[in-house]
């Protein structure tokens, strides 16, 4: 297939953070912005699989290497990192308690969350910067596509002039009118059809026929 892995699979959150197509200029102003005393927090807002967790991830990564990053489980204790900024994926596996605990440490936080906390946040007196995350259109599915593909390449296969197989606009098209936003739906969708033409030994591209 021209390719060293299925370009679907799942990724090592250091991988997830160098092939994230986002920006992250904007929310890490939104957070160096604050002054001694000030108190902010960056909310990204979805549900399941639209790719909050993955700009939380490249954000921390990019911006604030430093800052401490924590996924939270069910079940799971506040954090205990230490530092003025703290970075928070799944922020709702806290009850009500632990996130009150965890604002009362923390005076700048980035958080990932199924709900807007909008309302607790701004009575723990945070400036409040939400996000709504999820993909906008074919155009930018297009660029994740091409982006995860790119760095499932074999190391020579740049150097030829054979292509991997690539999922048709048509495809890509079909995918995001059944899902919508929903990016982990679309990846899993495309992990099949790769699989498919791994098993066929083919090397044509995955369409909407696949």
């Amino acid at each position: 297939m021209l390719l060293k892995r299925n370009p679907f699979g799942e990724l090592l959150r250091e991988e997830r953070a160098a092939l994230a197509c986002v920006s992250t200029e904007a929310p890490a102003a939104f957070l160096r912005a604050a002054q001694d005393g000030e108190r902010r927090v960056l909310q990204l807002v979805a549900d399941h699989g639209r790719g909050k967790s993955t700009l939380l991830i490249a954000l921390q990564a990019r911006e604030f290497p430093e800052t401490p990053y924590t996924q939270l489980h069910g079940g799971d204790g506040v954090p205990m990192a230490n530092g003025p900024m703290q970075f928070v994926d799944s922020i709702e596996n806290l009850s009500w308690l632990g996130r009150r605990r965890l604002y009362s440490r923390c005076p700048v936080l980035a958080c990932t969350t199924h709900r807007d906390l909008s309302r607790e946040l701004k009575s723990a007196g945070y400036e409040i910067l939400t996000m709504r995350i999820g993909i906008k259109s074919v155009e930018e599915l297009e660029d994740i596509v091409k982006a995860r593909i790119a760095a499932a390449q074999l190391p020579d296969q740049a150097q030829q002039d054979r292509s991997p197989p690539t999922p048709s606009r048509a495809r890509l098209e079909e995918l995001y009118q059944l899902h919508g936003d929903d990016a982990r739906t679309i990846e899993h969708a495309l992990y099949q059809d790769f699989e498919r033409l791994r098993s066929e030994g083919l090397n044509s591209t995955p369409t909407t026929h696949v």
